[in-house]
């Protein structure tokens, strides 16, 4: 019997995998625990061993296809035998529509739900007979005046404290629903505020629950509307088969702003207008970027002629859409210092020539970083809906250049170590960073980050946040220049130091403007009296 082959869930965030190459052609023999192909996990490169052995019979999913967790993407059997028909398969059967197995068991799920709430309904404990949910709803005199969805003017029931925490958590508004349909959104960390009730006055069953899920739209997307408080079934998707891209949710944000401040949205005539006019202002249109048919050797109207034509997917696209919802979601606000570097470089040369391993600059940054997170914690946290989480641990992300992009390793609890062992584990996530050999582990976590572009001569640069966290700084280079000190006699005179430009990014909706500036400050502080990063 043939064995399916599964693109796996390499971490508890991975929600999608692209396929980059296969090791074997369809025939081929393999043994278990051989490499049998490569995939792209959100930024990093991992081999896929054969969990079998046998002779790959089928390859379902193509080189640049990206695939859901969980799919079948092959098959492995004995020579000669033929594939199973679709749907015979020996795991999950994966349906054209949904494209991964979750959706079936949601499916199955929302079927159990509906049960629970016919027989919860019939005992009296649902919405249709008791007058206070058992959950979370609204007092039958508030029904005639709720709102369409039953989202405003309703009065809140909770019963127990436990569950008064947990609607406060889960409900940006008042809402009705039953007690499947909140055990179903709480299972599935869904906002019960963004669901469509197909009930009496918006009341919320398990059926809408499954259906706000069905949406075809992408992990990234789903998180940013949510977080701005869109329906998902009222967007309209641009990508392939309909389905919703963060693209879509920033033109849906920038429609309902424009909106609110009275002005007139460009995008208002029909979906994809705002590529319309992107198209119409390159000199081609947004028809031929979507159908493929830009091609190198061809002109636009404006006489361009296109040299060549890439992918924007992979590594590349992951960048680019987190960039985008950062600086959607996050207000951001700067602040610089410049430092001088004479004294940290005098103690990081005594401590090289004493040891084998060197330290960089931007290990004593990255513990002069520590050390201010410890004094300055409100930028050691992150926005969670309505809730600011505070981290006991502080994870250091610093960022550094990987095939086909930026990639920032994590070192994690970096508040109870040294320079020294900064330095070494640092090198160590480097080095597995620039061979794509970071583990999902390695890369996620972060509390805060910092990028340093100072080896490439950088006089000065701002870095985007890297969501969820609050910050990051943006490090210079290290460069001779002649500024005003004060000699031993305390008179003011012009010497050449070695200066730097640091740049912190703060999350104003998080971090007030003072505390910005106190914590920068206190980096370079740290940095001019290195001898306090070595205590």
């Amino acid at each position: 019997m043939a064995t399916e082959i599964i693109m796996p869930k390499a971490g508890m965030a991975m929600e999608e995998g692209t396929i980059l190459k296969w090791l074997k052609a369809e025939g081929e023999a393999v043994e278990q625990g051989e490499p049998l192909l490569e995939i792209l996990t959100d930024k990093v490169n991992m081999e896929v061993e054969a969990q079998v052995s046998g002779t790959l019979i089928k390859i379902l999913k193509q080189e640049g296809e990206v695939v859901p967790v969980i799919t079948n993407i092959g098959y492995i059997g004995e020579a000669g035998e033929a594939a199973p028909e679709a749907g015979a398969g020996t795991g999950p059967v994966i349906s054209q529509t949904t494209g991964s197995p979750e959706a079936a068991i949601a499916k199955t799920a929302a079927a159990e739900a509906e049960k629970a709430e016919a027989s919860e309904i019939a005992a009296g404990t649902g919405t249709g007979i008791s007058p206070r949910h058992s959950g979370v709803g609204i007092l039958p005199e508030d029904r005639e005046s709720a709102d369409p969805r039953g989202m405003a003017g309703n009065r809140v029931i909770a019963e127990s404290e436990a569950e008064r925490s947990d609607a406060a958590s889960n409900f940006s508004g008042k809402i009705a629903a039953t007690p499947a349909a909140k055990r179903m959104a709480a299972e599935r960390n869904i906002n019960l505020s963004l669901v469509r009730g197909s009930g009496a006055n918006g009341e919320i069953y398990a059926k809408d629950v499954e259906e706000y899920r069905s949406v075809v739209i992408s992990p990234l997307a789903r998180r940013a509307a949510e977080a701005e408080g869109l329906d998902v079934n009222e967007l309209t998707g641009s990508g392939y088969g309909g389905k919703i891209l963060l693209q879509d949710v920033a033109s849906k944000l920038a429609f309902r702003n424009a909106e609110r401040e009275g002005g007139q949205p460009a995008a208002a005539a029909a979906p994809g207008a705002n590529a319309s006019a992107a198209g119409s202002a390159t000199g081609y249109s947004s028809g031929a970027a979507a159908s493929g048919s830009l091609a190198a050797g061809q002109m636009t109207a404006d006489g361009k002629e296109i040299a060549e034509v890439v992918s924007y997917s992979g590594i590349r696209k992951v960048i680019g859409d987190r960039m985008v919802q950062s600086k959607f979601t996050a207000p951001h606000l700067y602040f610089s210092q410049r430092v001088n570097l004479e004294k940290l470089l005098e103690v990081r040369k005594q401590i090289n020539e004493a040891q084998e391993k060197k330290t960089s600059v931007t290990d004593y940054i990255a513990k002069a970083v520590v050390k201010t997170l410890k004094k300055y914690p409100d930028f050691n946290v992150s926005l969670m809906g309505d809730k600011i989480v505070r981290y006991g641990s502080i994870n250091i992300g610093i960022a550094v250049a990987a095939p086909g992009g930026l990639i920032v390793p994590v070192i994690k609890n970096a508040n109870d170590k040294s320079v020294v062992e900064l330095s070494m584990e640092a090198g160590t996530l480097f080095e597995k960073a620039r061979a794509g050999k970071l583990k999902q582990e390695e890369y996620t976590g972060g509390t805060f980050t910092i990028s340093n572009l100072g080896m490439f001569g950088i006089d000065n640069f701002t870095a985007i946040i890297n969501q969820p966290e609050v910050g990051i700084l943006a490090v210079s280079a290290t460069k001779d220049e002649a500024v005003v000190v004060k000699d031993e006699s305390g008179n003011k005179v012009i010497a050449i130091k070695p200066m730097m430009n640091i740049t912190l990014t703060a999350d104003h909706r998080v971090v007030d403007g003072l505390i910005a500036a106190q914590f920068v400050t206190e980096i370079q502080r740290l940095l001019e009296n290195p001898i306090e990063l070595l205590i």
